[in-house]
């Protein structure tokens, strides 16, 4: 089931607490007309969203992915990373040691990032506890590819103090194993 599917699921039940709640509430449409229109809204240009998802690959080393949806566009990038880098990121980011990013990708033999597949730069915009984290995802659609054909998302998502906490929280989640995903949901 797509998400948009699951959310209409969802938006028909809350028509329905609404309407067995309210006599008063006025139904132009049938709820099921009432829910679909919900639904196409939040799932409109105006809804951003980025999945992480992890594999931990050993106990040094784990593949980070992301999956955005913002304004309307989408991308995927993913980048192999050091375990001690990422703790050493929430580590940091707990402690709001800004700006902050964790980046990687496509390493030259220079051994020095040539290519950011998955970077998410984390920084303070505001003294009211407002944050920005500027996403940069790419992916290589096979060996030997060509730099016209690389696909490149990056956009910015805003977050409060509260979601925030909330990605420290998740990414250590992961990092130790007890959860495989989450997802961050900003202006």
């Amino acid at each position: 089931m797509h998400k948009s599917e699951k959310a209409e699921k969802v938006i028909l039940e809350i028509v329905d607490s609404l309407v067995e709640e309210s006599e008063i509430l006025p139904l132009i449409r049938s709820k099921e007309e009432i829910a679909k229109i919900i639904t196409e809204r939040v799932f409109s240009a105006s809804f951003k969203n980025l999945e992480i998802s992890i594999g931990l690959d050993d106990e040094y080393t784990c593949l980070l992915k992301g999956s955005a949806n913002i304004e309307g566009f989408s991308g995927y990038g993913e980048g192999w990373f050091n375990i001690s880098e990422v703790e050493g990121f929430i580590e940091s980011l707990s402690k709001r040691e800004l700006p902050l990013e964790l980046a990687g990708g496509y390493y030259g033999n220079d051994h020095k990032l040539k290519h950011k597949n998955f970077s998410l730069k984390i920084s303070e915009i505001s003294s009211n506890w407002k944050y920005s984290i500027a996403i940069v995802l790419q992916n290589f659609p096979e060996a030997g590819f060509r730099v016209e054909s690389i696909m490149k998302f990056s956009s910015e998502l805003i977050v409060g103090k509260q979601e925030l906490d909330s990605i420290i929280e998740n990414f250590s989640g992961m990092v130790k194993g007890n959860q495989q995903c989450f997802v961050i949901t900003g202006q």
